[in-house]
């Protein structure tokens, strides 16, 4: 085979559409934590409540 084609100039291109699924489900940490009446529960706003996370597929 020469790069190309073959000896007679014949080529073949392919295309293909390829879904990768990750059948294992994540993992979730939650830490025990304290909040004060002082702090926000909202995620965005407060580092603390979110969960750690482990995925194997990223």
């Amino acid at each position: 085979m020469l790069p190309g084609g073959d000896l007679y100039g014949h080529y073949n291109d392919c295309w293909n559409m390829t879904l990768i699924e990750c059948k294992i489900p994540p993992v979730l940490t939650c830490p025990e934590i304290t909040i004060t009446c002082e702090e926000s529960l909202d995620p965005n706003d407060n580092a603390k409540l979110w969960p750690g996370v482990v995925s194997l597929c990223g």
